[in-house]
């Protein structure tokens, strides 16, 4: 949120990934992107574009914990919501992040539905 780099990476594993899935609808990553500070910087550049005045829950999705993110601001080729999911390690670690914006995988996903506390 505050945009902290290295309080971000901390959270990472050393070779963490980020996979993104908009369904050939919105922009998104060609392939995979592996690194702490590769995925870190990634994430801080999305954000700091997009951010503003977005709203954010955190969610329990299939499972795991997730963020849904549904954007103020539309952008040519960006998605106008998605989810942020992560896989964590034994230690707690992040060691995949998944934003997903595909529109047909994100039918049964609305804001302020079912929130479950944080994980």
């Amino acid at each position: 949120m505050r945009g902290d780099a290295a309080a971000l990476e901390a959270l990472l594993t050393v070779s963490v990934r980020t996979v993104t899935d908009a369904g050939g609808e919105f922009n998104a990553l060609r392939a995979p992107l592996s690194g702490r500070t590769r995925v870190a910087r990634f994430h801080l550049r999305v954000a700091a574009r997009r951010a503003a005045g977005a709203r954010v829950e955190i969610r329990n999705v299939n499972g795991l914990p997730a963020l849904v993110i549904e954007f103020a601001e539309s952008h040519r080729g960006a998605a106008p919501r998605l989810v942020l999911r992560c896989e964590l390690d034994g230690e707690g670690r992040i060691r995949e992040l998944h934003s997903i914006m595909a529109p047909a995988k994100l039918t049964a996903i609305r804001l302020g539905a079912e929130t479950q506390p944080p994980v």
